[in-house]
């Protein structure tokens, strides 16, 4: 994982990634963390998907930002939202800053670029509660390590 707008070395990525090249990180706010995907959209919403299922971590929603492009009469690459979480751990940061609702459940995207490099992304939670003063920095770090590994699981990568 790396942030957006930071260059990495190609060939350690495309070694990483097995995929013989590596696009460069998408633009983004500098707390978006991206991942690349070793698959396409659909493949890497489902590992997405599963990883989320074996934990016991509902999905709430899902946006399909294509679908409904397709449906106004525009085109758009694959990109899909998941939003999900337990209720337990997001009620816990809730109870600390109440405005922290606006930024639960969690969520993740996952889309194609121009290029066809499929991107995984969701926002840094430790900068984002750290904006909210939230104190509880033990679920906050929890939290962080969680969309990471789910990150990577969804890219195609080892959960360890």
């Amino acid at each position: 994982m790396f942030k957006a707008g930071i260059f990495f070395s190609v060939a350690a990525a495309a070694m990483a990634m097995g995929t013989g090249a590596a696009a460069a990180a998408p633009p983004g706010p500098p707390d978006l963390l991206v991942t690349q995907s070793s698959s396409d959209v659909p493949s890497t919403e489902a590992r997405a998907r599963a990883a989320l299922s074996a934990l016991g971590v509902p999905v709430f929603a899902t946006f399909d930002h294509a679908a409904n492009a397709k449906e106004a009469g525009l085109s758009l690459r694959p990109t899909v939202v998941l939003v999900f979480g337990n209720p337990k751990v997001g009620t816990k940061l809730m109870l600390d800053q109440q405005a922290m609702a606006l930024d639960l459940p969690l969520r993740l995207a996952i889309w194609q670029d121009e290029a066809g490099a499929t991107w995984i992304g969701y926002h840094d939670l430790k900068p984002l509660a750290a904006g909210y003063g939230i104190k509880d920095a033990e679920t906050v770090t929890k939290l962080a390590g969680f969309m990471s590994q789910l990150a990577k699981q969804a890219a195609g990568a080892s959960a360890n």
